[in-house]
């Protein structure tokens, strides 16, 4: 027999939908972050209907205020309203710029983070759309996304020496342990197990990236230094990561 479940009391946020799937005929299933309460999933009833009043409000990187009630004995909360505040339709215009905000966003979607520390990620994910909005430089804002999301989640590598010390002046190559996130000099003892090539014009490129723009090259390394240490850390990649490899 079915466990009974129980609704609590009424909550209500303010929302960035991450992702979306189909759910029967007229609703959907979004996945979303609150701005104070941690990430949630349910069922968005009648999104499909062309007379429903929650049409088109489903779509990933929508912006606005939800008021639901979680549910015991459940994985999904129970929608009673959503709000739309921004839906950032102008990303949708470029195919680059999309799949960059959904990598972004599935990113933030596989982490895992205190609700009490999810204002800190809603701010950063909301500040980085706004910059693909804006901003020309779709490596650079990515980036710099990749690089603050891996400090909030206390798990920053240390990119600006080697274990033994070495400073990334002077040294042509280094390798990244994505297990302990620290960089190895040919002085150091090989670990050949999960490491990936680093030079030092691109460890100083992310250390400026503000006042320097990354070379073709410096991105390709560092996209692909991130994928593998955010593998190692998590377990999984992005699926969105593939459409920006082929893209």
């Amino acid at each position: 027999m079915p466990k009974p479940v129980f609704q609590t009391k009424l909550e209500s946020a303010d929302i960035l939908i991450l992702r979306q799937v189909d759910y029967g005929e007229s609703d959907k299933i979004i996945s979303f972050l609150t701005q104070s309460l941690g990430k949630k999933s349910g069922i968005l009833h009648g999104v499909k209907k062309s007379k429903s009043a929650h049409l088109g409000k489903a779509e990933p990187l929508t912006q606005g205020h939800i008021f639901y009630k979680e549910r015991t004995n459940s994985d999904l909360v129970q929608i009673r309203n959503f709000e739309v505040h921004a839906n950032f339709y102008s990303l949708y215009s470029n195919y680059q710029t999309i799949v960059c905000a959904l990598y972004c966003a599935e990113l933030i979607e596989c982490c895992e983070f205190p609700d009490y520390e999810s204002s800190q990620f809603f701010s950063l994910l909301q500040h980085t759309l706004k910059q693909f909005a804006t901003n020309p430089s779709l490596q650079t804002v990515k980036t710099l996304f990749e690089l603050d999301l891996l400090k909030l989640l206390g798990i920053a590598p240390n990119l600006s020496c080697c274990s033994c010390g070495q400073g990334v002046v002077g040294v042509k190559v280094f390798q990244l342990d994505c297990t302990s996130g620290t960089l190895r000099c040919p002085k150091c003892p090989a670990n050949h197990q999960a490491v990936v090539a680093i030079n030092s014009d691109t460890l100083v490129a992310l250390d400026n990236l503000y006042s320097l723009t990354l070379s073709q090259k410096a991105y390709l390394q560092w996209d692909s230094a991130f994928s593998r240490y955010f593998q190692i850390q998590y377990g999984r990649s992005p699926k969105s990561h593939q459409l920006l490899a082929h893209g």
